[in-house]
């Protein structure tokens, strides 16, 4: 029986857990499982899905991004964790492309550092996107740094505590925050694509993204967690048609480009 299946047993899951919770806190370094060039710094337990799901781990957002993005685009990534996504997305853009990854976490930002280090056409702002200018209260946790949310009782991060057996909290720090339509303004960038994933956040992104979602148009793949109805509703008075809204990610796409919705629903 393949491992990942013996793992969906809770008692032996919480075995596990513990012992990697014990015995796992070093760093070690994977190949990239879509780029075997790429290596990867982790920790082995707090990063441990990188390692123990292997290519199957987010299999449909990885083959959607490399669907969207093309050699050359420039590509906004809001929520970089330790970079695994931000590194696919360099490669698939290739020299000619950019890719901006926004990251707030310090537990994530040495990790991303580097993993992105290699790649030049990637760079980090080290800020949380949202809806304002300015310091903002922002929740970091000690269990994977994925949950890292501007709200303090972010369910998800409940709810994978729970599956963990664990009893990590959240912690107070204060980050910077940017609105993305300030930071296209002060840069000149035109994104072909925003990858969005920041743990219920994603309203306060995008409305502070009202002049790119009028005037740039970019294709946008988000992660949506909190706030259904209100993101919906941006995007359709953006008049942004939403490909799929039973998935976690909602592959949002400009009325005016059907083929690229097309090109999603072949894939």
């Amino acid at each position: 029986m393949p491992l990942r299946s013996l793992a969906r047993y809770r008692p032996l899951r919480r075995v596990a857990l513990h012992f990697l919770r014990t015995w796992g806190t070093r760093d070690i370094t994977v190949r990239h499982h879509w780029w075997r060039d790429a290596p990867i710094r982790l920790n082995l337990y707090r990063h441990r899905g990188y390692w123990f799901k292997g290519k199957h781990r987010e299999k449909h957002i990885m083959k959607t991004l490399a669907e969207l993005a093309k050699p050359g685009d420039i590509v906004v990534e809001l929520g970089g964790h330790i970079g695994y996504l931000s590194v696919h997305l360099a490669k698939i853009v290739g020299n000619d492309g950019t890719v901006i990854v926004f990251e707030p976490g310090p537990n994530n930002l040495p990790y991303l550092r580097t993993n992105t280090e290699r790649f030049a056409n990637i760079k980090i702002v080290e800020a949380a996107c949202g809806d304002l200018d300015g310091p903002v209260e922002f929740w970091i946790e000690g269990l994977s740094g994925q949950n890292n949310s501007l709200d303090k009782n972010y369910k998800n991060f409940e709810q994978n505590r729970e599956n963990a057996f664990s009893d990590a909290l959240m912690e107070s720090v204060t980050v910077e925050m940017m609105q993305l339509d300030t930071f296209l303004e002060e840069t000149g960038l035109r994104p072909a694509l925003l990858k969005i994933d920041v743990e219920g956040a994603e309203h306060r992104v995008l409305l502070g993204s009202s002049h790119c979602l009028a005037n740039i148009r970019p294709l946008i793949v988000v992660e949506v967690t909190e706030n259904f109805d209100d993101v919906a509703r941006i995007f359709s008075e953006n008049d942004y048609a939403i490909h799929d809204r039973s998935r976690p990610e909602w592959v949002c796409i400009p009325a005016e480009r059907a083929g690229a919705s097309q090109q999603v629903s072949q894939h």
